[in-house]
């Protein structure tokens, strides 16, 4: 199964591709926040102000040990209140164990520079949280996991009904090359079939992640990019094929 998805994706480069390396060696102390904040009067993922931001508190961190004794880590998306949580399947071959980190604002996070993902998990291990795979398909790159948390206080994303047009500004959240919970922006540069093209940055990380509009909606997940011959070139499932995986998530 794993050999025939590899050569589905053959023209991608997958984002979880790379792994995450032990802790490196200490550097000049430089705590930073999460690049994405959610204060507490921003819950609404409704539209207006705070919106974007918001949408931080619906998405986890997916990290999972590999039999090899590398770690690979994507993103995934809080859709109900009994732990249930979207992902990339392409983050789950190979996994001895599966965790999620749920979002804290103001927890320190690092660039690459200054220790990156290896130091925030080394300092944050006992906030992970065990993950199970439900069920996942590796054709569309979709995965369901329970999550051992209780997420009804979680805010849920709303899902957009209207279909993804071709110039529309979305945003992609996730992990990006070991940036937390980071947002980034961009358009959409086409729609074809089951895969929506767009320019917001994304990289090793990102998988899972929710690609929004400007509204705070999820319009699809993100899934891979082209790294060649050209950079710019993002991918995500469309939010109806999701949808129709795990369920109305309404």
């Amino acid at each position: 199964m794993i050999a025939r998805t590899a050569s589905r994706l053959a023209c991608f480069c997958l984002l979880a591709a790379a792994s995450c390396a032990a802790p490196r060696p200490r550097v000049q102390e430089v705590r930073e926040p999460s690049a994405v904040t959610c204060r507490a009067a921003e819950r609404s993922v409704d539209g207006g102000e705070g919106a974007l931001e918001a949408s931080a508190s619906s998405v986890v961190l997916i990290v999972a040990d590999l039999e090899n004794g590398a770690t690979r880590y994507g993103a995934g998306v809080v859709i109900d209140a009994a732990g249930s949580v979207i992902t990339s399947w392409h983050l789950l071959p190979g996994a001895r164990s599966v965790w999620a980190m749920l979002y804290r604002p103001g927890r320190p996070s690092y660039t690459p520079m200054e220790g990156g993902l290896g130091r925030f998990l080394a300092e944050n291990r006992a906030a992970l949280l065990e993950a199970d795979p439900l069920r996942g398909d590796p054709t569309l790159d979709i995965a369901l996991l329970h999550v051992h948390a209780d997420t009804s206080g979680i805010p849920k994303l709303t899902i957009a009904r209207d279909p993804p047009r071709i110039g529309d500004r979305v945003f992609a959240l996730g992990h990006p090359n070991e940036s937390v919970w980071s947002l980034t922006a961009g358009v959409i540069s086409s729609v074809r079939g089951g895969l929506i093209q767009h320019d917001a940055a994304i990289g090793t990380g990102s998988s899972g992640g929710p690609l929004l509009d400007a509204r705070g909606r999820i319009v699809g997940i993100n899934t891979s990019k082209l790294f060649e011959p050209a950079e710019g070139i993002g991918f995500a499932r469309p939010v109806a094929l999701v949808d129709r995986f795990s369920g109305d998530t309404r």
